[in-house]
């Protein structure tokens, strides 16, 4: 984690390695935006025999109903650096993290069409693009309904099956050319909200709302440096050659 011509480091804590309060440096609390608690400490992230031990700074975020955030940062000055702006800065890229998850897993991106680069890439492109498409095909369909407060409480998985099995039972019954006579293409930007708007607000299903897991699994332990699906090649070959066995 050493800063480098000028770096500095916001990482989320693993919960592993230790970290040891400055008894001199009270904790500070306080609230972000949304009013949520905010505790800042500062200390030595490391073991006291780690030569690469550090002062940090640790930012931890309660989130009643939701995982505890975590996050350690070398940026120890409060007013220079506020906990609340570290936090929206980390939960942005958290956010950009979500959305490849989402579109490897709704638009099967797991699956490669191709083992070229030039497939590879056009794929990624691909799954992008109608990510895109079903994220404003999803906010019209909130916008009609009076009982959906955020767009995210709708599952893009779930609209885009149906935007799917739609487009294939057209593509069955009709053709290419055929649907392009048929659609009144709209004129520019205006034009087009409006078209959208005229046949995406008001249409609804129940399927569409995410489903909520009432009753969560509770974490398995760890049971060895392996542990998990996150592992770096360095540790799987360390752990051969030390005779731990890699993950299954």
């Amino acid at each position: 984690m050493g800063p480098r011509d000028g770096d500095h480091a916001l990482v989320r804590w693993d919960g592993k390695t230790s970290f040891r309060a400055d008894p001199g440096r009270p904790a500070v609390t306080g609230t972000d935006a949304r009013g949520r608690v905010v505790i800042q400490e500062w200390g030595q992230y490391g073991a006291e025999s780690n030569k690469g031990r550090r002062y940090l700074r640790r930012i931890t975020l309660l989130r009643p109903g939701e995982e505890t955030i975590v996050l350690m940062t070398d940026l120890l000055s409060e007013d220079d650096y506020p906990a609340a702006e570290l936090l929206e800065a980390y939960l942005a890229r958290w956010r950009i993290e979500r959305v490849f998850q989402e579109i490897t897993e709704v638009f099967s991106l797991d699956r490669l069409i191709g083992s070229t680069a030039r497939a590879t890439i056009f794929q990624g492109a691909f799954c992008l693009v109608l990510y895109n498409m079903i994220q404003v095909v999803r906010a019209y369909i909130a916008v009609g309904n009076p009982d959906v407060e955020l767009t995210d409480e709708l599952s893009s998985e779930q609209i885009f099956y149906d935007v799917r099995r739609q487009l294939t039972a057209v593509y069955e019954l009709a053709s290419v050319p055929e649907l392009i006579a048929a659609v009144d293409r709209p004129r520019g930007a205006g034009g087009l909200r409006a078209w959208l708007e005229g046949r995406l607000v008001g249409l609804w299903s129940d399927r569409w709302i995410k489903a909520v897991n009432k009753k969560p699994r509770a974490k398995k332990p760890e049971t060895g440096p392996c542990f998990g699906a996150h592992n770096s090649v360095h540790r799987l070959v360390t752990g051969h050659k030390g005779g731990t066995d890699p993950p299954r």
